[in-house]
Parts: structure tokens; C-alpha cells; sequence
């Protein structure tokens, strides 16, 4: 991979964080990526914009990426695997691969159910965050079907907001493990500490 390639990374919900702090902080973690062959992007969802709609937030997302020129990799980070993936079925192709990290994709509906009902919890989850997980779901079946390898999902080797069992696709999927403990070290540690790992299927990819 010689030429310049572009990266989109697309933050998950970090209620108590604005989002002007999410983009210092993903920019400070990927910082060394830009001194290999990469062009960081980091595109924001809009996820506790009250009474946004799922629709709404892939319109923002879709804005985005229409200003970056060329193919993209994506990367999504927790929720945010999720608004990637919906992003990536009305582009496939211009984002030919989206690599996940801690993001929620095989969520039993028993705990969809647990959320809808934690009163507690809703309030710093988005109701638009279900309708991104459904049709990231949808998705996922055509894809595990027709082109696995275009998602690459990688997961906390203890991460107890989004554990192993929701971070696996079913049917499988490639899937790697990153070592963190706390789903914002997995995230943060991985995209800082292990960015050859979770840059590798993008490189493996361009080669071919």
C-alpha cells in the first residue's frame, strides 16, 4: 500500500462526553496513524442530538463521507460500528471494508427488551440507536452470505458493556481480540496501542 488511503472512524455514544472532546480524543489516539499511509477522518453521528431519528443521523453521516474524494476503510467504534455499517449498504463502493471495535452486533433481544425498560439506562441511550442497530443487522446477514470479508470485527478480551458473545456476528465473521478489560481501554488502547493489528485486514485487503 504506497499511495495515501483514507480512514473514516465513526466514535460511538460517550453520553457525558461532548462531541468536540470525542474528536480531540479519537485525533490524539490515532495520531501516529497519519505518519504511516493513512488519512484520519473522524465523521460524528450526532448520537444525543434530542429527538433525532435514526434516518436523520445516516443523512448526517452520509453528508460526510461525500466530501471525502476516493474509496474509504471505515472503522466504527462501539455504537458506532453500527451507523458505519448502515453508512456502508448504500456505499459498497466506496467503503469496501468496515472494521468494527466493541461494537454491539449480536445484541439478544432480551436485552434490547431490559434497555427499552431501564429508565435509568435510556436516558443516556438514544432511542435512534435501535433503528441503526436493525438495519446494521439486516445487513450483516447479506453479508456474512455474500462477502464476509468486508466486516472485521474486533472485541475486549473483558469487556463487560459489550461482551464477546455481542461482538461475534452470527453467521461468523473474521474476529479478533483485543486485551482490554474496560470497553473504553479496548477502544481507546486498541486504536493507540494496537493500530497495526486493527489497520492490518485494511492493508491485507489492498494488496490483493
Amino acid at each position: 500500500m504506497s499511495e495515501r488511503q483514507n480512514i473514516v472512524i465513526v466514535p460511538g455514544l460517550h453520553p457525558m462526553t461532548p462531541e468536540s472532546l470525542q474528536y480531540d480524543t479519537y485525533r490524539a489516539a490515532t495520531a501516529r496513524w497519519s505518519k504511516d499511509e493513512f488519512d484520519v477522518h473522524i465523521l460524528q453521528v450526532g448520537w444525543h442530538r434530542k429527538g433525532e431519528t435514526t434516518e436523520t443521523q445516516q443523512a448526517r453521516l452520509q453528508e460526510g463521507l461525500e466530501y471525502i474524494e476516493g474509496p474509504i476503510w471505515g472503522i466504527g467504534v462501539s455504537a458506532g460500528g453500527l451507523a458505519l455499517i448502515g453508512a456502508m449498504e448504500a456505499n459498497e463502493d466506496k467503503i469496501p471494508m468496515v472494521v468494527t471495535v466493541a461494537s454491539p452486533l449480536n445484541v439478544p433481544e432480551s436485552a434490547l427488551d431490559q434497555l427499552r425498560s431501564n429508565r435509568f439506562k435510556s436516558r443516556f441511550i438514544p432511542a435512534s440507536l435501535e433503528g441503526h442497530y436493525r438495519t446494521a443487522n439486516t445487513y450483516l446477514q447479506n453479508v456474512a452470505a455474500t462477502a464476509p470479508g468486508r466486516i472485521v470485527s474486533f472485541h475486549g478480551r473483558k469487556d463487560t458493556r459489550v461482551p464477546l458473545d455481542w461482538s461475534v456476528c452470527d453467521p461468523p465473521m473474521q474476529s479478533f481480540e483485543l486485551p482490554g478489560r474496560k470497553h473504553g481501554y479496548t477502544i481507546l488502547g486498541g486504536l493507540a496501542l494496537h493500530r497495526d493489528k486493527i489497520l492490518a485486514p485494511f492493508r491485507e485487503a489492498a494488496e490483493e
